[in-house]
């Protein structure tokens, strides 16, 4: 793992399930992976697509942008309450999404 946090974890997890669902389900001979080299493309796009919606899918993360912006600690515990979802990966959507990683938080991250 490159990072000890829970929201990394989780993304990878989904991420390379997202390459089984969709790329290998129908064709166990594909070969698309290729780990020397980092890069987007087509299938990376997809698993990437894949994990977002696994963790956050659309309607709760629409209802996120909707109804509990500016965000602090208190919206991103009470949105994670209301579906069940890590705080630290709601956190770390909404810094990716937006562009901004300087967010003030108590929010803990590590796995250990």
């Amino acid at each position: 793992m490159r990072h000890n946090r829970i929201d990394n974890l989780a993304f990878t997890i989904l991420h390379e399930l997202g390459h089984i669902a969709l790329h290998l389900k129908g064709n166990k001979e594909i070969r698309f992976m290729d780990l020397s080299k980092i890069e987007e493309n087509e299938f990376e796009n997809e698993a990437n697509l894949y994990a977002q919606e696994s963790l956050i899918p659309s309607e709760y993360w629409n209802d996120l942008l909707e109804n509990y912006l500016p965000l602090s600690d208190k919206e991103i515990c009470d949105f994670a309450n209301k579906y069940r979802i890590h705080p630290a990966i709601i956190l770390e959507r909404a810094c990716f999404e937006m562009n901004y990683y300087g967010i003030k938080t108590t929010i803990d991250k590590k796995l250990y």
